[in-house]
């Protein structure tokens, strides 16, 4: 061996680990960012379970302070805009609002974040 081809190797040695570092790096990145976004999106449902609970254990007529509900809530993962609105609804058909009272009020819940690219939605039916 000459010290021209030694010259080579550790050339070569030193590409290989560089784009085997640089790979591991960014291994280590994704999987930063995908476990930051479910702490994220988890404490966004977890807000909006807790209005649902609170539903859960009211009387029926007391369900309506959650409507036209805006709030914003901070927590150690950041600033969420939650809001809740409560329609009478029939139960053969819950997703369209009524035309009048009924026994059945569905509560939704929107809690948006300017960390997540879409917004968490759940709904909940109270009835009497």
């Amino acid at each position: 061996m000459s010290d021209i081809s030694d010259i080579f190797y550790v050339i070569a040695a030193i590409i290989v680990f560089g784009v085997i570092s640089i790979g591991i790096n960014n291994m280590f990145f994704r999987d930063t960012l995908v476990q930051t976004e479910s702490e994220i999106e988890y404490t966004a449902v977890a807000l909006a379970h807790d209005i649902i609970e609170q539903a859960r254990w009211m009387r029926f007529n007391d369900v309506d302070i959650f409507d036209n509900l805006a709030r914003t809530d901070t927590t150690q993962h950041g600033i969420y805009q939650v809001s809740s609105t409560v329609s009478f609804v029939e139960f053969s058909s819950p997703d369209v609002v009524a035309g009048s009272a009924t026994d059945h009020k569905r509560i939704d819940i929107i809690v948006s974040s300017d960390f997540m690219s879409n917004d968490i939605n759940m709904s909940y039916i109270k009835s009497r």
